[in-house]
C-alpha cells in the first residue's frame, strides 16, 4: 500500500503584534498598548518584550567620497580654408569677320620741290631721299618702331623713291606694311617687357608666361599660361592667366593691359584682362570664358575662454605666439603648445598644464 509523502510544517514564530502605540505619560513613563498578532500560530502568547533606550534619536550621517585621476585638457585649434588658384583671362578681341590676316598696303604719291621726304607713323618720322631705291626705302621705314617688315615696289619700273621731272621730283612707289604689333602687361606695379602678339599662339603664350615671371612681382614658375581654344571657332586670342606660387595665393590683384603702350591694329582692335569673376562671351555667340576668384587661407581669429578673450592671433602664427596669447589670460595659466600640420590648415595642440580639467575654450570670432 503506498502512501503520498506529506510534509510536516516546522514551527513558525507568530506574526507581528497589531496597532502598537506608545503614549509618553510623563517624563519617565511609556504607555504601550498591543493587539494581538493575526496569526499566533497555536501558540499561547504570555509575554512580549519591548527595547528601549534612554539615549536620544539621532539622525545617521554617511561620507560619500568621488575620486579621480586629473588630466590636463588637450584641444586642437584648426584655421583652414579651400586653397583655390586664381585664374586670368589675357583677351585680344577685334570686329574683323574676314578670312585671315589682311596686310596693310599703302600708296605713296610724291610730288616734291625738296630733296627728300618725310614720312611720319604715330609720331615717328622716317626721312627718305628723293634717291632712295626700294631697299633704302625699306630700311627708311621699317627703321620706325612700329614696323616690323615693309616690301616696297616702286611704280612704272623706276629704281628711286622720284625722278626729277620739268624741275619737280616726282614719283609714287608701294609698301606692303606687317607692323610691329605688341602690347605692355603691368601687375602689382611692374611692366613687362614688349610682348610681340604677331607670333603664333603657342609661342605667344610662352612669351607671355616668360614676360610675367620676370617681372620682380611674380616668382619663377609663379603663373602657368595657356592658350585658349574656342571650339566653335574665332578670330580672337583668348590666354587663361593661373597663378600657382605662393607670393601669388588667394585673390590676387588683376593684370593690366597698359592702354598708352597697347600697339595693336585691326577692326575695334582691344586688349583686355578678365579677373574677379569676369566673362567673356566669344563674337561666335556659343563659347565662352570666366576668369576665376582664387582662395587662400589668411586673416586673424582670438580666442575665449572662461570669459576673457586673447588679443587677435594670425592664421599661420607661431607656437610661440599662441601660448603668449592664451598665458595671458587670468584663467589659463600655463599650457604647452606644438603645431603638427602647416599645410593647407594650420594646427595648434594646446595642453593646459597648471589647471587639469575641463576647459571650454571656444573660436570668440574670425576675422579676414
Amino acid at each position: 500500500m503506498s502512501y503520498h509523502p506529506v510534509e510536516v510544517p516546522f514551527p513558525q514564530p507568530p506574526s507581528d503584534p497589531l496597532q502598537v502605540n506608545l503614549e509618553s505619560l510623563n517624563g519617565t513613563t511609556l504607555a504601550v498598548s498591543i493587539h494581538a498578532p493575526f496569526h499566533d500560530r497555536d501558540e499561547a502568547i504570555s509575554t512580549y518584550r519591548v527595547d528601549y533606550s534612554t539615549e536620544p534619536f539621532a539622525q545617521e550621517k554617511q561620507r560619500v567620497s568621488l575620486t579621480c585621476d586629473p588630466q590636463p585638457e588637450i584641444q586642437s585649434i584648426t584655421t583652414i580654408a579651400a586653397d583655390v588658384n586664381e585664374v586670368q583671362y589675357l583677351v585680344l578681341d577685334s570686329s574683323y569677320q574676314g578670312n585671315g590676316e589682311e596686310l596693310e598696303v599703302q600708296r605713296v604719291f610724291v610730288r616734291s620741290h625738296r630733296w627728300h621726304i618725310r614720312l611720319v607713323l604715330d609720331g615717328e618720322t622716317a626721312y627718305i631721299s628723293h634717291d632712295y631705291d626700294a631697299n633704302q626705302i625699306k630700311e627708311a621705314i621699317e627703321s620706325l618702331s612700329l614696323v616690323d617688315q615693309v616690301s616696297i615696289s616702286i611704280n612704272n619700273g623706276g629704281s628711286t623713291a622720284c625722278a626729277q621731272h620739268d624741275g619737280v621730283n616726282a614719283g609714287a612707289f608701294l609698301s606692303l606694311f606687317c607692323l610691329f604689333l605688341a602690347l605692355l602687361l603691368s601687375f602689382r606695379g611692374a611692366t613687362t617687357e614688349f610682348i610681340d602678339v604677331s607670333a603664333d599662339v603657342i609661342e605667344f603664350a610662352n612669351t607671355i608666361d616668360f614676360a610675367l615671371e620676370a617681372l620682380d612681382t611674380i616668382q619663377q614658375d609663379g603663373v602657368a599660361v595657356s592658350p585658349v581654344s574656342l571650339d566653335n571657332g574665332g578670330f580672337e586670342k583668348i590666354f587663361r592667366i593661373e597663378f600657382l606660387g605662393d607670393g601669388v595665393g588667394g585673390n590676387v590683384e588683376p593684370i593690366h593691359v597698359v592702354s598708352e603702350y597697347l600697339l595693336i591694329m585691326g577692326s575695334s582692335a582691344d586688349a583686355f584682362v578678365l579677373s574677379d569673376g569676369e566673362s567673356y562671351a566669344a563674337r561666335n555667340g556659343l563659347d565662352s570664358v570666366v576668369s576665376t576668384v582664387g582662395n587662400e587661407l589668411s586673416g586673424h581669429f582670438p580666442l575665449k575662454l572662461r570669459g576673457h578673450t586673447t588679443d587677435r592671433i594670425s592664421f599661420n602664427s607661431s607656437i610661440d605666439l599662441v601660448k603668449a596669447r592664451l598665458e595671458e589670460l587670468p584663467s589659463v595659466g600655463e599650457v604647452n603648445v606644438q603645431s603638427p600640420s602647416k599645410e593647407l590648415a594650420y594646427q595648434w595642440v594646446v595642453t593646459f598644464l597648471s589647471n587639469p580639467g575641463y576647459f571650454p575654450c571656444r573660436l570668440a570670432r574670425s576675422h579676414q
